[in-house]
């Protein structure tokens, strides 16, 4: 079985096991993935409604490009010890990005919803250096 059998087959394996895989990214030419880095109890799905429409924006705009795949990581921790720095990693091989940018965890949790979103955005947008 070459590589992209087996991590076909291990994707089968996590599904049986309960865990949501997307298929129809697998397929993508481009794609956008939030993974946040949080404390317990903060709900970042502001990031996952903004990767869900950036998205559909893009297969709308059939966007090509070399880019693979963006991961933004949304650092938001209580400062209970636990700290990361901001970081930008860009992998070659697999034409990918990796961002993790923090978000000050009072700001975050004081919002509500709308507001929490237009952050998602500004952070994305600020990550990937656009003005638009």
């Amino acid at each position: 079985m070459g590589g992209r059998a087996k991590d076909i087959e291990r994707l089968k394996q996590l599904e049986r096991r309960g865990v949501p895989i997307n298929w129809a990214a697998l397929k993508r030419d481009f794609n956008f993935v939030v993974s946040g880095i949080v404390s317990m109890g903060v709900d970042n799905s502001e990031f996952f409604e903004l990767a869900k429409s950036l998205m559909k924006r893009v297969g709308r705009l059939k966007f090509k490009c070399e880019l693979k795949t963006i991961v933004l990581f949304p650092i938001i921790l209580k400062g209970d010890g636990m700290t990361t720095a901001d970081f930008v990693r860009n992998k070659r091989a697999s034409k990918s990005y990796y961002i993790g940018i923090n978000i000050d965890y009072g700001l975050w949790m004081k919002v509500r919803s709308k507001r929490r979103l237009q952050i998602a955005t500004e952070t994305f947008k600020s990550a990937i250096g656009s003005d638009s």
